[in-house]
């Protein structure tokens, strides 16, 4: 009985640990990053704005309006930068205000427990932050797009107020049934 032996040479030990060292300073770099953005970014809320999908509709309902459904978590920062630099803007609240009962989706919580969940398999949501614009029965109303449009790469994704104001006004009125 023969054997055949591998003769290609085998790594050292420090050659077969350089792999992982230099993943966990991957890992590591990423999460200190991570860390350092989230603790730099601090959870913006949005008073007046209706908590999750079926409290607006029956806001909606009630008042006759269509929605702007906003889809965020705490732990995003363009959803916090988003929201401070743009949302809170005095005009565009007046705009929201005037046209739009505010609903905010909130996916901080991941779990399959989260409400939210069903509304984002329901309007495709692809990554936060994002916003809809709907009827008051939850349809996208015409001639809209998700904000920040994610048919394109990148996203088209307007950060000032007069970008989304004009997205706003972008809307066209639901058909009335």
């Amino acid at each position: 009985m023969t054997y055949h032996t591998d003769t290609t040479p085998t790594p050292t030990g420090r050659a077969r640990y350089r792999g992982w060292v230099v993943a966990l300073i991957v890992v590591g770099v990423a999460w200190a990053g991570a860390v350092a953005l989230r603790a730099g970014t601090a959870p913006v809320h949005l008073d007046g704005w209706q908590p999750g999908l079926d409290a607006g509709m029956a806001e909606a309902e009630a008042q006759g309006r269509p929605m702007l459904l906003m889809f965020t978590a705490d732990w995003c920062g363009p959803c916090q930068t988003l929201k401070k630099d743009v949302i809170q803007t005095p005009e565009v609240r007046a705009a929201i205000d005037a046209g739009f009962v505010p609903v905010v989706v909130d996916l901080t919580d991941q779990s399959s427990n989260n409400p939210g969940v069903a509304a984002v398999q329901r309007y495709g949501v692809r990554g936060i932050p994002m916003l809809v614009l709907t009827d008051a029965r939850g349809r996208p109303l015409p001639g809209t797009i998700a904000y920040p449009d994610f048919a394109h790469s990148p996203p088209r994704f307007s950060q000032s107020p007069e970008g989304f104001l004009a997205w706003l006004a972008s809307a066209e009125p639901a058909d009335a049934e």
